[in-house]
């Protein structure tokens, strides 16, 4: 696929069509891949099959657009499958606020939604999804099959993540385990290996990477105002670190996601964006 009309899938006029997702396999026969049989087994595969070995082609990717192709046709080739026997969707805890990574999360999941053709009938924010809105819903999934309601929760780093969530990990090891009805999507290793020690009897687990790559490519709207934009966390997500010594003449601003307010959407289904 030309460049041009790959970037065009993000923020443009068709990034929320329905997809023929052929065109973002990668050729390789292009000469930098190695064990090129394997890798077209593995491109031929129904990732469903082996959820927890979806990153065969990962390790060979050279560019930030090879990757973000890659990650997308992933995407494409788990849920086609995951999601093809349910009609009716709910996706809780939409991502509303400023943190800039929940977010683009919540972007890339309602892109891939949109893309497979799937419509919600219910949606809540992080915000909103309180007793009411709860109560409101389950009321409302009563007129339909457990073989056709599906149960979406964005999870990002809240899933485990937070006490404030999840009230904490003893409690974790209980909620997400055994339960067959139930599927976990961890975007790395560790995080898999975490899920199949702790949650791995009955769960399902798969392994996919970020939903934020459904955005795709996106071109810069304004020329940088800094050499480097240093984003360091100052809540319980920080590492300890200090910030190195900045070479002479390279301006640096070193800032946490709040201090770059996002422009609000009309909308709650639009603030995502």
């Amino acid at each position: 696929m030309p460049l041009e009309d790959f970037e065009s899938r993000s923020f443009g006029r068709k990034s929320l069509d329905m997809m023929d997702t052929s065109d973002l396999e990668p050729d390789v026969n292009d000469g930098h891949f190695e064990n090129i049989p394997r890798l077209k087994r593995f491109l031929r595969k129904k990732l469903i099959k082996t959820p927890d070995d979806t990153d065969i082609l990962s390790p060979h990717l050279k560019t930030s657009t090879e990757v973000t192709r890659e990650a997308q046709r992933v995407h494409f080739n788990l849920f086609k499958d995951l999601l093809r026997c349910f009609r009716y969707p709910m996706l809780f805890d939409v991502a509303v606020f400023e943190n800039k990574g929940d977010p683009a999360i919540s972007s890339g999941e309602i892109y891939l939604l949109r893309r497979l053709g799937i419509d919600l009938i219910y949606y809540c924010s992080f915000n909103y999804c309180r007793d009411k809105n709860r109560h409101y819903a389950k009321d409302m999934s009563a007129i339909y099959s457990n073989k056709e309601l599906v149960i979406l929760v964005h999870g990002g780093g809240n899933i485990v993540g937070y006490a404030l969530n999840d009230a904490h990990f003893e409690h974790c090891k209980q909620f997400y385990c055994c339960n067959k009805n139930l599927t976990l999507v961890l975007r790395d290793r560790q995080s898999l290996s975490m899920a199949q020690t702790y949650f791995n009897n009955g769960t399902n687990l798969i392994m996919a990477p970020d939903m934020a790559f459904q955005i795709g490519r996106v071109k810069r709207y304004m020329s940088p105002m800094d050499d480097i934009l240093w984003l360091r966390r100052n809540n319980i997500e920080t590492s300890t670190y200090k910030i190195p010594r900045i070479p002479e003449g390279v301006s640096v601003k070193v800032k946490d996601w709040w201090g770059f307010p996002t422009p609000k959407g009309i909308t709650l289904w639009k603030m995502p964006f």
